[in-house]
C-alpha cells in the first residue's frame, strides 16, 4: 500500500478526529504476534496501522492491521475493530482483499489479509494514462466487487481510490473495510436500522453523510461515492471545490450542482457523462438503486446499448439500437432502410419547410417518447419504402420490401391490394373486407395512396384530409401522420393551413 497518494489535494479534509499531527505518530516499534514475522510498515490508518508481514504457518506474505496503541483501551475502538474483522470475513471475491486470520495476542487485536501490492487507482490511471474506456472497464470491476459485498450484507462507506489498490497485471483490489456497516440489524424491539456510524473522507461522502442523516445512509450511498471516483478518474478533478474547510466541503456536498465533466473534458461522451451524473444524484432514489444497475449502464456504454441513465429520449434508443445491430442480417436491412428512409425525407423538408420540419419532428420525438415501440416503427418506415418503390413502378423492389409483413396484418393486406394490378373500382370491396381493425385512418391512407399513383390529385387529397381528421392519429400512429402532412403539403403547395373535413364528410369519403 502506498504512503501517500500525490493526486489527492493537500488539505483536503479528513474524516478521522485525530488531527495531523497526530496521525504522524512517531514511529513505534513492530508488534509482536505469534505466528507472524513482521517485515516492514506498510500504511498508518486512522484506527490503526498495516504491516507487511510474513505468515510463518503459510510462509506467504500478509497484510497484517492492529489498531493504535492508544486505542487498545477504548472499547468502542475495539469493537469497532471486531465489526470490520466480521464485515470483511464475509466477503469472497477476487477484487476484495480477502481475511485470513484474525485473533488476540497478548492483549493485542490483530487480523491477516490478502497483500494486495498496487498503486491507488488514481494514481494507476494517471501513471499509464488510461483511456475512458480503461476507465470504464476498471470501474465496471470496482462495480462487480462492491456488488458482492452489498450482496453480503455489507456498505463500504469510505470508497476513495485510495482504498481501491490496482495490481500490475491492471486489477483493481477493494480494501479498507474499517468503515463498512451491516445493511440492517433487528435490534431488541424488533426495528430494522444502520449498524455504526456515518463517518469517511469528506470529498468522498454522499451527500445524506454530509448531513449526517444515518439513517439514509444505505447501499446507494456507495453508488455517490462510486460517482465521486468515476469522476475524478475521467476529470482528474472533483465534483465540487473540496479545497476549504470541512464544513464548507459538506456544504458543497450538500448543495452544489456536481461541474458537468464535459465541461473539463471535452471529448468526453455524453453517455460516460449521463453515466457519472446520474450515480452523483443528490437525492438517492434519483441515482442508481444499486451498484448492480451502475455496473449494468457501464456494460452498455461498452458494448454501444442504450444507457439507462438517457433512457428518456427514445430516438436516442433508437440511435443506439441501430448502431449495434447495424450489421445483422434481417434486423440490419430494416435499420438501414429506417436510417436512409429518414434521412432524405428530413433532407427534403429542411430545404422547403425548415420551420414545420422542427415542428414534425419535435411532435415525432414527443410521440416517440411515449410508445417507445421499435418494431411499429421499423415495420412503419419498410411500409414507407415500399409505397416509394411502388410508386415509381419498381415492382421487384416493391415485392422485397413486402416481405417482412406478417400474413394477415394490416400492412400485408395493404402490400396485396397495391401489388393487385385490378383496377381500384374492381378490387375496393375486398379490400375493405380484408382490412383487419387498425388505428383510424389507415384505410384512407391506402386508397388515397392509389388515387395517387392513378392520377387522382382531387381524391386523394380529400382521403389524406380525411385521415388526417382523425384527432388522435398523431399519438397511435406518429409516422403516418407525418407523412400524410407531407403528401398534403406537395398537393396543396405549401398550403397546409386548409380546413379539414367534418366527421361526416370524412364518414363519405
Amino acid at each position: 500500500m502506498p504512503p501517500s497518494d500525490p493526486t489527492q489535494p493537500t488539505d483536503l479534509p479528513m474524516a478521522s478526529t485525530l488531527s495531523p499531527e497526530q496521525m504522524a505518530d512517531v514511529s513505534i516499534p513492530p508488534p509482536q504476534i505469534k505466528g507472524y514475522e513482521i517485515l516492514a510498515e506498510l500504511a498508518a490508518a486512522g484506527q490503526g496501522r498495516v504491516w507487511r508481514a510474513r505468515q510463518l504457518g503459510t510462509r506467504r506474505e500478509v497484510a497484517l492491521k492492529v489498531p493504535r496503541v492508544d486505542l487498545l483501551r477504548s472499547r468502542v475502538a475495539l469493537t469497532r475493530f471486531e465489526r470490520e474483522v466480521e464485515l470483511a470475513a464475509r466477503l469472497s471475491h477476487p477484487n476484495i482483499a480477502q481475511i485470513y486470520d484474525s485473533g488476540i495476542h497478548q492483549g493485542l487485536y490483530y487480523y491477516a489479509m490478502e497483500l494486495i501490492d498496487g498503486v491507488w487507482l488514481d494514481a494507476y490511471v494517471k501513471e499509464h494514462n488510461l483511456s475512458q474506456v480503461h476507465i470504464l472497464r476498471v470501474m465496471q470491476t470496482v462495480c462487480d466487487a462492491i456488488q458482492h459485498a452489498h450482496q453480503s450484507g455489507v456498505i463500504h462507506r469510505d470508497l476513495k481510490p485510495s482504498n481501491i489498490l490496482v495490481t500490475k497485471d491492471g486489477q483493481p483490489h477493494v480494501v479498507d473495510f474499517g468503515l463498512a456497516a451491516a445493511i440492517v440489524r433487528e435490534d431488541a424491539t424488533g426495528t430494522v436500522s444502520l449498524d455504526g456510524e456515518v463517518t469517511g473522507t469528506p470529498a468522498y461522502m454522499s451527500p445524506e453523510q454530509a448531513a449526517g442523516q444515518r439513517e439514509r445512509v444505505d447501499t446507494r450511498t456507495d453508488v455517490y461515492s462510486l460517482g465521486v471516483v468515476f469522476y475524478r478518474l475521467v476529470t482528474g478533478s472533483f465534483p465540487y471545490d473540496v479545497n476549504t474547510s470541512m464544513l464548507q466541503t459538506l456544504q458543497n456536498i450538500r448543495d452544489r450542482d456536481p461541474i458537468r465533466p464535459s465541461k473539463l473534458v471535452h471529448h468526453l461522451d455524453r453517455d460516460t457523462e449521463a453515466i457519472i451524473l446520474k450515480a452523483l444524484e443528490k437525492e438517492p432514489d434519483r441515482r442508481y438503486q444499486s451498484v448492480a444497475e451502475l455496473k449494468a449502464d457501464i456494460e452498455r456504454r461498452l458494448t454501444g446499448m442504450p444507457v439507462l441513465a438517457r433512457s428518456d429520449s427514445s430516438f436516442y434508443l433508437l440511435r443506439k439500437l441501430m448502431a449495434k445491430h447495424r450489421y445483422t442480417s434481417t434486423v440490419a436491412a430494416l435499420l438501414l432502410v429506417i436510417i436512409v428512409g429518414f434521412a432524405t425525407f428530413s433532407l427534403q423538408l429542411s430545404q422547403r419547410l425548415r420551420q414545420t420540419n422542427r415542428e414534425l419532428v419535435r411532435q415525432n420525438e414527443l410521440s416517440l417518447e411515449r410508445t417507445a415501440d421499435f418494431t411499429s416503427l421499423a415495420e412503419a418506415a419498410v411500409f414507407g419504402r415500399f409505397l416509394e418503390a411502388w410508386h415509381k413502378g419498381d415492382r421487384p423492389s416493391a415485392a422485397w420490401f413486402a416481405t417482412p409483413f406478417p400474413k394477415g396484418t394490416r400492412h400485408a393486406v395493404a402490400v396485396q391490394f397495391f401489388l393487385d394490378e385490378r383496377p381500384l373500382s374492381d378490387k375496393m370491396n375486398e379490400f375493405r373486407t380484408k382490412l383487419p381493425e387498425s388505428e383510424p385512418g389507415f384505410m384512407e391512407f391506402i386508397i388515397a395512396e392509389h388515387c395517387l399513383k392513378d392520377g387522382d390529385r382531387q381524391q386523394a387529397t380529400s382521403l389524406y384530409r380525411a385521415c388526417l381528421s382523425h384527432q388522435d392519429l398523431e399519438q397511435k400512429d406518429p409516422w403516418r401522420a407525418t407523412w400524410v402532412k407531407r403528401r398534403l403539403y406537395e398537393l396543396t403547395d405549401g398550403h397546409l393551413g386548409v380546413s379539414l373535413p367534418t366527421e361526416s364528410e370524412a364518414k363519405n369519403l
